[in-house]
């Protein structure tokens, strides 16, 4: 009960400090503008590659294969590219996220320098931990893909669903705030996935209700905003996981010492 109190006590000092630093929510906005950007280039590239096969291969129709090569090759090029230059982008963001919520909860003004600051400092170390991590998950998949399916057409079956949901939380609980952390601490990042798990495996249930919160308002605010809710679904999604940011950060620093 007391964890529960404490909970209400930061959603509450979280909703004060961005009321009081809007300016905390500008990345929300640049992200909506970059992700329809992204959206128009995407499309823009997809059928410019596209139109660039077709011809070749109508073309010639004896040479099919090479015409084939010729028109893919430079749209496979241009997807993996675009898609490394998006996820840098985004993972960029999450680290200047990070770093103005953290400034801006430590009483400074949130500005770029905040944002840039943390983005310099923590950018190589996040890219090349994400994908070490990632290559890690895949090469262990043969350990945790047979009990997830398990766990799948059980649990998740018998419960509704409830069961999964509770698994995605736990996981985000166990693994899903490390950046916010390295900002925060200044660790390295291994050393954050690693003091993530120990945290969230000490306060698992207080941070699944904060994740289940957030997600719960995410879903639910474009909805009940109908068509207006649908065109800034995305704002609404990077201004809650800004606020969230706010509430893991006073939760992390409360429960940190033990």
């Amino acid at each position: 009960m007391n964890q529960f109190n404490n909970l209400m006590d930061d959603l509450k000092a979280s909703i004060l400090m961005v009321g009081r630093n809007k300016k905390v929510l500008l990345p929300a906005i640049i992200a909506n503008i970059a992700l329809v950007i992204i959206g128009i280039v995407s499309v823009i590239v997809i059928i410019a590659g596209v139109v660039g096969t077709i011809i070749p291969m109508v073309n010639n129709i004896d040479d099919s294969f090479g015409a084939f090569l010729i028109g893919f090759l430079p749209l496979i090029i241009g997807i993996f590219v675009l898609s490394f230059i998006i996820s840098i982008f985004f993972i960029a963001l999450d680290i200047g996220i990070s770093g103005m919520v953290i400034g801006v909860a430590n009483d400074e003004t949130p500005s770029a320098s905040l944002f840039f600051d943390a983005v310099k400092k923590h950018l190589l170390s996040v890219v090349f931990t994400k994908l070490g991590f990632g290559i890690l998950v895949l090469l262990t998949m043969v350990i945790w893909i047979i009990p997830y399916l398990l766990y799948t057409l059980t649990v998740g079956i018998l419960t509704g669903g409830w069961g999964l949901l509770f698994l995605s939380l736990a996981t985000r609980a166990l693994i899903g705030f490390w950046v916010l952390i390295k900002v925060e601490d200044n660790r390295g990042g291994w050393n954050s996935i690693a003091r993530n798990v120990k945290f969230g495996k000490s306060h698992l249930m207080i941070l699944v209700l904060i994740f289940y919160i957030s997600t719960s308002i995410a879903g639910y605010a474009p909805a009940l905003l109908s068509l207006l809710g649908a065109l800034i679904a995305v704002f609404i999604g990077y201004a809650l996981d800004t606020y969230f940011k706010f509430v893991v950060l006073m939760t992390y620093r409360r429960y940190r010492e033990e």
